[in-house]
């Protein structure tokens, strides 16, 4: 059903206001939609497609709340179509069905930003799907605002791929990949105090992070933020990988329970300076995984 206004003006839909058990798609055909959810409200919806063949922009905002019961949420959808959702204030959420993935550009372009106190809850989180033209951002910005992401994420999986943490915080419950495939590339950043990404927090062996599997990836965490990695950190996993990992600037930290390994069987890069502090629980390893593998610490 595709929409062009308020979220819940039945009118603005060609069947109705969704359901859990019908989908909503955000601008399809020559439409731009751009539908509020406001207040202390739930919506709620089978699938989700955000910018499907044409501009489609969601807000929720002042403790409104979607829940996406289905079995597909998309952001960006079409080839070269910008998809946005933003979660705007305290109260607010964006729900996604825990069983599924949340992909943020697909083919197409795509934006979550959660922000000012705001909540976003989702399975697996996958930004740049399909294609080296995908492009999917994420902004999780100010004190209080919070993303969970309870299985994997990665950052760049095809395309090119960011995770903007600025004084808000991140929690990934299994594995975090950064520019997954050959071609990709990926970015995450954690930046200024109360800033915070969490990696695997139980610790489960069988997680890691890798910064630049196949593609190119970058860890950066500075003014005065805070990483933990629960498993270990990999920085250029794969052969013709490339991977770089800043910390900078007094306070900040990362912090990493497992092995550090900067050039596995790709380039990798560590560089930790201007007061910030580095803790690896393992065994720091460079260039560790045979010929191809170029490791520099700094």
């Amino acid at each position: 059903m595709p929409c062009w206004n308020d979220w819940f003006t039945a009118g603005n839909w060609s069947a109705g206001v969704p359901t859990n058990a019908e989908d909503a798609y955000l601008g399809i055909g020559g439409t731009t939609a751009i539908p509020v959810i406001s207040g202390a409200v739930q919506a709620d919806t089978a699938d989700l497609f955000v910018g499907v063949t044409n501009t489609g922009l969601l807000f929720i905002q002042n403790g409104g709340d979607l829940v996406v019961w289905g079995a597909s949420a998309v952001i960006g959808d079409g080839s070269g179509v910008v998809g946005s959702v933003s979660v705007n204030g305290s109260g607010s959420a964006f729900i996604v069905n825990p069983a599924i993935s949340l992909v943020v550009g697909d083919s197409g372009v795509g934006y979550l930003f959660v922000e000012n106190g705001a909540q976003a809850n989702v399975g697996s989180l996958v930004a740049a799907a399909t294609g080296t033209d995908s492009e999917g951002t994420i902004e999780v910005t100010s004190s209080g605002s919070a993303l969970v992401v309870q299985s994997y994420a990665s950052i760049g999986y095809e395309g090119t791929g960011s995770l903007i943490i600025d004084q808000g915080g991140v929690t990934i419950s299994d594995e975090l990949v950064i520019g997954e495939q050959a071609g990709s590339n990926g970015a995450v950043t954690v930046s200024g105090a109360g800033g915070l990404l969490h990696v695997n927090p139980s610790h489960n062996a069988a997680y890691s992070t890798f910064v630049g599997q196949e593609g190119t990836g970058s860890l950066t965490v500075e003014d005065g933020a805070t990483a933990i990695l629960g498993g270990h950190l990999v920085i250029g996993a794969n052969v013709n990988s490339d991977g770089t990992v800043t910390v900078a600037g007094s306070g900040s930290d990362l912090d990493v329970h497992g092995d550090t390994i900067a050039g596995d069987q790709g380039t990798g890069a560590l560089s930790v300076s201007d007061g910030a502090h580095l803790t690896s629980g393992g065994v720091l390893y460079v260039g560790s995984g045979g010929a191809g593998a170029d490791g520099l610490v700094t």
